[in-house]
């Protein structure tokens, strides 16, 4: 066994030295000599200090190892309702080189970020900036969708006409042939998505962020993918 290998985690190390430092802070005390009221008052201040730290310590570590295990999972947050407009705000005023984005009908994603006519316009004045940067959607055929949605995706098809006379070719629309069961936005190295439920029931659906590095965000990847090469 190579102990070089050997990796031992940061908590267990300040645990253990803080427990360490207690047994010693205790020894000491227990044989220190009373007369010494100095060094007995820092010497149990000490002790009693360290004491509350490792008792303090022991109950945060359950929830600190949990929250470094989403972290190493590539989790960034979780969303209690997927159409929390600031937070993708955020997140497509930081887009650089590509941005996806699979729904019902992606109107709201484009009237909330690509609007040329809207007073904010942060994905509109980010395709402005960068040349490379472009925008894909994907959303279902009219055969797919309810009658109230069906109204949107018309009126989506004209805002991005207009987007299109503005800045030719960067943000383009497809239409693949079944129903829509996930919404998610990738921007660059982000992943948003959330279910799609039926009816008027996915308003207020969560949603995850996660870094496109992990394995739940290379399948969104690769569906987007997939889609989109059969798509029209």
């Amino acid at each position: 066994m190579d102990f070089k290998d050997i990796r031992v985690p940061v908590w267990v190390m300040i645990v253990a030295a803080a427990l360490l430092a207690t047994i010693v802070f205790g020894f000491w005390y227990w044989f220190m000599d009373e007369k010494s009221t100095k060094m007995v008052g820092f010497v149990g201040g000490m002790f009693s200090g360290l004491a509350v730290f490792i008792i303090t310590y022991a109950t945060v570590i359950g929830p600190s190892l949990k929250l470094e295990r989403y972290m190493r999972m590539g989790v960034v947050d979780l969303l209690d309702n997927r159409h929390d407009r600031d937070y993708y705000e955020k997140l497509t005023a930081k887009a650089r080189y590509s941005v996806r984005v699979m729904g019902v009908s992606c109107s709201r994603f484009v009237n909330d970020f690509l609007d040329p006519d809207a007073d904010k316009k942060v994905l509109f004045d980010q395709l402005q900036r960068h040349a490379h940067l472009k925008v894909e959607l994907l959303v279902p055929m009219d055969k797919h969708l309810e009658t109230n949605t069906r109204a949107k995706t018309k009126a989506l098809s004209e805002k991005l006409a207009q987007i299109e006379a503005l800045l030719p070719g960067r943000v383009l629309l497809r239409r693949f042939d079944s129903k829509a069961h996930h919404s998610f936005v990738i921007v660059d190295d982000d992943l948003v998505a959330g279910p799609v439920f039926e009816g008027d029931k996915s308003r207020h659906a969560p949603a995850v962020h996660v870094k496109m590095t992990t394995t739940f965000a290379m399948k969104y990847r690769d569906f987007f993918e997939q889609q989109w090469a059969k798509s029209v």
